[in-house]
């Protein structure tokens, strides 16, 4: 489990929404990561080393099972 910011939670373009928890599933060779929301939803993300967390597209970057 990894904390994330997820992009249907972002009103206002500044990712003001609380963290959550996702469950990464896969590392790709990219750098891209593929994990699973709290919702159950299978997305794309990437890893922000400066604020320490994933950043989740659970809106466009939604993977089929």
């Amino acid at each position: 489990m990894a904390l994330a910011f997820l992009h249907s939670t972002d009103t206002d373009g500044r990712h003001t929404a609380p963290k959550q928890e996702v469950e990464v599933l896969q590392q790709m060779p990219d750098g891209s990561y593929i994990v699973r929301t709290p919702a159950g939803v299978k997305c794309t993300a990437i890893f922000n080393i400066f604020t320490g967390c994933f950043f989740a597209d659970d809106v466009y970057g939604v993977l089929d099972d």
